[in-house]
């Protein structure tokens, strides 16, 4: 418990920082209209667990780890994974950084664009 930091109304400029430093991002919301905390963890490579069940899924692609949010245990195994340093969250680490290039404002830009464009015809 000493490690664990639960913070609350941190202002956004300083949300990389803290992403950054953490070892892992906890995100076990249940209900969430898109999860942008999980695409800003995966996008400063911090490792991220998010609930099942829900859009954090979309958010966080191959690169979060998902558990049933109402599973301490299945959390706890999750954190574990992270803090014993599974080699597998090196890849999340690298899955989520091509995953969150998809949230690119010029990438949705010209996807909807192409939208446009095809509906146009």
């Amino acid at each position: 418990k000493e490690r664990l930091r639960v913070l609350h109304d941190v202002p956004y400029p300083h949300l990389p920082l803290l992403y950054r430093l953490a070892t892992a991002a906890l995100y076990p919301s249940h209900y969430e209209g898109f999860g942008i905390p999980v695409l800003e963890a995966i996008t400063c490579g911090t490792p991220c667990i998010a609930a099942t069940g829900s859009c954090l899924e979309e958010a966080g692609g191959e690169a979060a780890i998902y558990v049933n949010p109402r599973d301490p245990r299945a959390m706890a195994r999750a954190i574990d994974s992270i803090l014993s340093g599974d080699p597998g969250v090196i890849s999340r680490i690298e899955k989520g950084r091509r995953h969150a290039a998809r949230f690119d404002n010029a990438e949705i830009a010209s996807r909807v664009m192409e939208i446009y464009l095809r509906v146009a015809k």
